[in-house]
């Protein structure tokens, strides 16, 4: 089975190959942002301009794992209530906030 899947990986690779040549088209690499970003300690001023576009409080967030986590929790059961009446844009929000959440528990 092995070699069957090689000489297929060869088969389609060869097609591939000639539909660019056939089209112009040169391969590039992919290149994509991490799904999570890395936070620096220098970067707690774009947070904090982050919190507030959010209407969240830095001083609201809990200082440790466990309540970021329980935080995390609520406000997911919030944005599934919104999104279950079909105010998306209200879930969305709340889809942010667990995004900001989810960076500061990267500082701690």
């Amino acid at each position: 089975s092995i070699k069957a899947a090689c000489l297929e990986t060869s088969r389609r690779r060869t097609l591939q190959h000639e539909h660019n040549e056939q089209h112009g088209i040169t391969p590039q690499t992919v290149t994509r942002s991490p799904e999570v970003e890395m936070v620096e300690v220098s970067d707690i001023d774009a947070m904090s301009e982050l919190y507030s576009e959010l209407e969240m409080d830095t001083s609201e967030l809990p200082k440790d794992l466990a309540g970021c986590k329980k935080l995390i929790g609520e406000l997911r059961g919030k944005m599934f209530e919104f999104a279950q009446t079909y105010e998306f844009e209200k879930a969305a929000v709340f889809r942010d906030r667990i995004a900001v959440v989810e960076k500061y528990m990267l500082l701690l």
